[in-house]
C-alpha cells in the first residue's frame, strides 16, 4: 500500500464486540492553566517515587477505573465516595494529588476542595484536580475558584489521566 491510499484503507469499527455502552474517551488532555501562584499555599517538595493520591468520586465505576489505571501505573491510590469523605482522607491522611469528582451527595467537589484548601499545610496545600465531564470554560473556572489547580475529563482517558497526574506531582514537587 501507499502512503497516499492510507486514508482510503477501511478502517475498524470503534466499537469493538463486547464494547458497546462503554464509555468513548476523550483522545486529548486539557493543559493545566496558568496561575500567578498567590491564591494557593506555597506546596512542599515531595518524594520522587510513586504518588499518592486520593481518589474522590461517588460512581464506583469511575472509582475503580480510575484506582486500576493509577495502581497499574505504579502509584497507592485510597478511594472514597464523597466529599465529606474525601476532605477527612487528605485531613488523617498524606496524600500527594487529589482527583475529585465535581457532582455528588453529601458534599460536592467544590465545597470539598474549599474546605481542603481551609487546611493548614501541608494538608491544604495538596494539588486538586477535578474529575468530571463539565468542561466549559465557566464550569472551569468555577474549579479553579474554589481551589482547584486543574481538571481531567471524564469519560477516562488513560493516557490524558496519566499525563495530568504528571504534570500535577510537578507542581506538588515544586518544579
Amino acid at each position: 500500500m501507499h502512503p497516499q491510499d492510507a486514508c482510503a484503507a477501511p478502517r475498524p469499527d470503534p466499537v469493538s464486540p463486547g464494547q458497546a455502552g462503554r464509555p468513548v474517551m476523550p483522545a486529548l488532555p486539557t493543559p493545566l492553566p496558568a496561575t500567578d501562584g498567590a491564591a494557593r499555599p506555597k506546596r512542599p517538595k515531595r518524594r520522587t517515587g510513586p504518588l499518592r493520591i486520593l481518589v474522590v468520586d461517588d460512581t464506583p465505576a469511575n472509582l475503580t477505573l480510575a484506582r486500576a489505571v493509577l495502581d497499574a501505573a505504579g502509584h497507592a491510590t485510597t478511594g472514597v465516595g464523597d466529599g465529606a469523605a474525601g476532605v477527612a482522607a487528605v485531613r488523617d491522611g498524606t496524600f500527594d494529588l487529589v482527583l475529585m469528582d465535581v457532582r455528588m451527595p453529601v458534599m460536592d467537589g467544590l465545597a470539598a476542595a474549599r474546605a481542603i484548601r481551609a487546611l493548614p499545610p501541608p494538608a491544604g496545600a495538596v494539588p486538586i484536580l477535578a474529575m468530571t465531564a463539565d468542561t466549559m470554560p465557566s464550569e472551569i473556572a468555577n474549579f479553579l475558584a474554589a481551589g482547584m489547580d486543574g481538571h481531567v475529563d471524564k469519560p477516562i482517558d488513560i493516557a490524558a489521566l496519566l499525563a495530568r497526574v504528571k504534570e500535577a506531582a510537578a507542581i506538588r514537587r515544586g518544579q
